[in-house]
């Protein structure tokens, strides 16, 4: 089902992905950037195109596996028809090289593969900024805009791996145990995620720093201060 979302003057994005939970972990992280603003969430086809023509996106983060069809055969019907020029990131677990190839022939602005690693995210979402800032409203560019333009494409500064004591699996893990009201523990993610409690603590306060999540302390009449975590929002 689709979901319209407040929509500012920002760099307007649609997430379309069928898995609900990412999808809302994905707008979550997006919606901490302050140059964009997620517009919609679809979990089909037939919702992405209801959302794409009604919000009008400037991005689309775009799954290929959908219930309804194909991601990549609806950006190849996007640049042949209504929609020529709305930028898209593909976010996939598709890894084939035909698919890949397919992609980078239909000006994907970049192509992730699942498991989301949030530093190679961010990564791109800094870089489609840059990009969109600098080509943004213009009739004509000058060389120098043109170079950076294309600069900000290839330009990946990205750190492929995380932390050596922090997996992205167990990551996305944590993350998922919060609905958009529950509140935990390191002793209840423990439970939940089937880690130790130190272990919860750490990608915890990872999920933290990465501002997935916020912390608060409680204070019980018996005993330490215990440390609440919450989605961020």
């Amino acid at each position: 089902m689709a979901s319209v979302l407040v929509m500012i003057d920002k760099i307007k994005t649609l997430v379309v992905e069928d898995k609900l939970e990412l999808a809302e972990m994905i707008a979550a992280y997006i919606g901490q950037n302050p140059y964009y603003e997620v517009v919609g969430i679809a979990s089909t086809l037939a919702d992405a195109k209801f959302l794409q023509n009604t919000m009008q996106p400037h991005l689309i983060i775009l799954d290929n596996y959908l219930p309804d069809g194909s991601g990549i055969e609806w950006l190849r019907r996007l640049r042949t028809g209504s929609a020529p020029d709305v930028d898209v990131i593909l976010l996939t677990a598709t890894s084939d090289a035909q698919t890949v190839t397919s992609g980078i022939r239909l000006s994907a602005f970049d192509y992730l593969i699942k498991p989301l690693a949030l530093i190679s995210f961010n990564d791109v979402l800094n870089r489609f900024r840059d990009y969109y800032r600098t080509i943004h409203g213009k009739t004509e560019l000058k060389q120098s805009e043109v170079n950076r333009a294309y600069g900000v494409r290839r330009d990946s500064k990205v750190v492929d791996e995380l932390p050596k004591n922090i997996d992205q699996l167990t990551l996305q893990r944590v993350i998922e145990a919060f609905g958009s009201e529950a509140q935990h523990t390191s002793d209840s993610v423990s439970g939940l995620v089937g880690v130790s409690k130190t272990t919860a603590r750490r990608y915890l306060e990872y999920a933290v720093n990465l501002g997935f999540l916020e912390a608060s302390v409680s204070y019980g009449s018996v005993g330490r201060p215990t440390r609440i975590y919450k989605k961020v929002g």
